[in-house]
């Protein structure tokens, strides 16, 4: 009897929303706690520990340098602001943007149950627990998964994170606003949904301030609204319109960004297509080819989440009909037809069991649908929904417009009264979110890198729900009388694994040579993994081993001018000038305006006094070249130790301005001449 009490007590406690909040924010925690000393790495040395302006706020607003990308600029200027270059409060605010967007998952999905779609189901209504429970695995998926911690470890990918905290929130807002529309609560007055309405539009434009994907939310809702709600579209379009207004926004900045006022019509729309093409020269059909294979790479990496990597060396495919990319295509297709499918299957409003605004409104919407229903669907059988008694009584369930609560209809267990149609609307609209959201990455606009992790970030909150409605629904329908226990158990053995591999995968981003070399290891051929491995290995002061590394990475591709400026470093803080000298040179042929590559190079010729080669270099290049301070200390010691004083004050005036200490060097250099 106490065993029961205590599985009882269990039991309320697992159903209990606190529970739920406290659960995801500890395992988010847990899996991520080994992060916060994670050093800045790859993009977020230039985004960010060497961009001055996003050190400090009044730096931001003197010089916002990606108009594009501002609201992000914004926190990274502000984490500078509170901590200088501590990576910590970097670390802490990424992980807080992780727990918010489970949250946002975890209340999307309870939300999406107490639509008119969900409470117009008579046979197989969802229960509060339930839902609640479904809408925690998706949280918990959400924020385990290990494909996750390049958006969350990766200091400057917030970029994605934060893109989809406000994404989620404007999603979030607009069904809560339509439910309660939805549900005629007269407290709930027009000023009200307005300023929901209001918190939506200007989540959306944060988030496509944020990053340009977000561009698909106004789509993205819109699908929302045809799948879960009802009723006469010409109202419907009322609450679509203002985030439907948003979508100009993304492609207008890119294109204010790189359009020289005055252009032809002609010019124009060539200009916006050439600044949509991200770093890159290849062209749109071969990055399209290679994106059908990538995305099943992303499909891979969800269900089985092993060989990650930070710099994926991928083919690129020019041929459709090549097998990889043609069985790719088929396999994409396949599972888009599943979700119309899908869709189709489930596309009945039962009108007699939601009785909220616009009556018939649902059904009307859907006859086309529930015909074609009708004729794909087998006869009714143990998987198929049993049609409804003639004049069914008004449901208990139904909710009624003085007494509306915001919690989800409740579900008859028994196996007879199951329905499938709930969780194949959650499956198939879970698919085309996943599709929906890869396609501005993953599609006609090519981006110098194929394949990221962190861009299934967002397209996860699709995926997560896709699979916890198939999920539910498996246990539901073949394993009802089973109670709670296994699915439960299975469910946390799921999460267990998932955050174990999490755990395991931030270990490797511990430091920049254990990153590094992880991503050597299974991309060999690429030369940035061998280049970055060395730079971090120069960093650390393993010089005999960065020359090793980054000799692999000039043999790898011999024009990469940053591994020979990097291999020009390490004999430079070798102390073999010398050899650091031809090095130095191969960078600055290889690219011209390499401004760290002639400051180095002059270092080491002056170490190797050879003064007028340094003299002779940096004045041919003095007219881009003379804001860097270490040029300018280089050329003034050069001209003390040439003879010509009078140029190295000249030069003195100026470094003076710009870096006072390293004039203090100049000067002691200086007044040693004179003497």
């Amino acid at each position: 009897m106490e065993n029961s009490r205590e599985r009882t007590g269990w039991q309320q406690l697992l159903h209990k929303p606190l529970f739920h909040v406290l659960l995801i924010a500890i395992l988010a925690v847990i899996c991520y706690g080994n992060t916060f000393h994670v050093p800045f790495i790859f993009d977020d040395l230039e985004h960010i520990r060497d961009n001055g302006a996003v050190h400090g706020l009044a730096n931001y607003f003197s010089n916002v340098s990606n108009p594009n990308r501002f609201v992000c600029f914004f926190t990274f200027a502000l984490n500078y602001q509170l901590g200088g270059l501590n990576v910590i409060g970097y670390h802490l605010v990424n992980l807080l943007i992780h727990i918010a967007n489970a949250l946002l998952v975890y209340s999307l999905v309870q939300l999406i149950f107490l639509t008119p779609y969900f409470r117009s189901q008579e046979p197989g209504k969802v229960e509060g627990s339930g839902s609640a429970m479904l809408a925690l695995f998706a949280a918990l998926l959400f924020v385990v998964h290990p494909v996750q911690t390049q958006a969350v470890t990766y200091i400057y990918q917030r970029l994605a994170s934060m893109a989809t905290m406000f994404y989620l929130l404007a999603v979030v807002l607009y069904v809560w606003v339509r439910v309660q529309f939805e549900a005629e609560r007269p407290e709930v007055g027009v000023w009200k949904q307005g300023l929901l309405i209001a918190g939506s539009v200007l989540a959306a434009m944060l988030a496509m301030k944020t990053k340009e994907l977000s561009v698909t939310l106004p789509f993205v809702v819109f699908l929302l609204e045809f799948s879960f709600f009802r009723g006469d579209w010409r109202r419907r379009l009322l609450f679509l319109l203002p985030l439907l207004l948003t979508i100009p926004i993304v492609p207008l900045g890119i294109y204010l960004t790189g359009e020289a006022t005055g252009s032809s019509a002609g010019e124009v729309l060539s200009d916006v297509t050439e600044q949509f093409r991200v770093q890159t020269d290849l062209s749109r059909p071969h990055y399209l080819f290679t994106q059908l294979r990538v995305i099943v790479t992303y499909l891979r990496l969800l269900i089985l989440p092993v060989n990650q990597n930070l710099d994926y060396d991928y083919p690129v495919y020019t041929t459709f009909f090549t097998p990889p990319v043609f069985l790719s295509f088929l396999l994409l297709a396949a599972l888009f037809s599943l979700a119309v499918y899908l869709f189709i299957r489930s596309g009945r409003f039962q009108a007699t069991a939601f009785c909220g605004r616009g009556g018939r409104g649902g059904l009307t919407e859907f006859r086309s649908l529930s015909t074609m229903h009708s004729v794909l669907s087998p006869q009714p059988s143990t998987l198929s929904p049993q049609p409804s008694t003639p004049n069914p009584q008004p449901s208990a369930f139904s909710p009624q417009p003085s007494a509306f609560s915001l919690q989800p209809p409740a579900l008859n267990l028994q196996p007879s009264a199951f329905s499938l149609q709930p969780f194949l609307r959650l499956i198939s609209f879970g698919i085309l979110w996943f599709f929906m959201t890869l396609s501005v990455e993953s599609s006609l606009i090519p981006i110098a890198d194929v394949i990221f992790e962190h861009r299934l970030y967002l397209p996860m909150v699709g995926a997560v729900l896709a699979c916890a409605a198939a999920f539910f629904l498996l246990f539901k329908r073949f394993f009802s009388g089973a109670g709670t226990t296994v699915p439960v158990l299975l469910a946390a053995l799921i999460i267990v694994g998932f955050g174990w591999a999490t755990v395991q995968r931030n270990q490797v981003w511990g430091d920049s040579i254990t990153l590094w070399q992880d991503t050597a290891l299974k991309s060999p051929a690429k030369v940035r993994p061998y280049n970055n491995l060395g730079a971090a290995l120069n960093d650390a002061n393993r010089l005999e081993e960065a020359m090793v590394v980054l000799l692999q990475a000039v043999r790898i591709k011999p024009d990469h001018s940053e591994a020979w400026y990097n291999l020009g470093r390490s004999y430079i803080l070798a102390d073999r000038n010398a050899e650091a000298v031809p090095n130095l040179e191969r960078a600055v042929w290889l690219k011209p305006d390499f401004g760290e590559a002639y400051a180095n190079l002059a270092a080491a010729l002056n170490r190797e006094r050879r003064f007028q080669e340094t003299v002779i270099l940096l004045e041919r290049n003095l007219n881009w070249l003379g804001k860097r301070v270490e040029v300018r200390f280089n050329l003034g010691v050069a001209y003390v130790f040439l003879g010509n004083l009078e140029s190295a004050r000249n030069e003195l005036a100026v470094l003076s301005r710009l870096d006072p200490a390293l004039a203090a060097q100049l000067a002691n250099l200086l007044n040693g001449a004179g003497q």
